[in-house]
């Protein structure tokens, strides 16, 4: 039993489609580069770690695995300015 479909019709509107969604991406990327880039990004942002969640990894050069708890960060607020030296 073959998994594919035995209507040539089917086959070509998939062939279709994914021609389609390919000619739409293409657009997109191309339109996305004729954007110049931002001289200045300013970015601000709040991070917070569950507290409850356990971390498990092996110690370089260790042979048993080592378990540790997450502590919470309340001041988890971080920020960044970027300035672009480049064209």
């Amino acid at each position: 039993m073959s998994s594919f479909s035995e209507n040539p019709c089917g086959r070509v509107s998939v062939l279709w489609l994914a021609a389609v969604a390919l000619l739409c991406s293409l657009g997109t990327l191309t339109e996305a580069q004729d954007q110049p880039a931002p001289k200045w990004e300013l970015f601000g942002g709040y991070s917070f770690f569950d507290p409850a969640t356990n971390v498990h990894g092996l110690l370089p050069g260790g042979l048993l695995p080592v378990t540790s708890r997450v502590e919470s960060n309340p001041q988890g607020v971080g920020g960044s300015i970027t300035y672009n030296f480049n064209r």
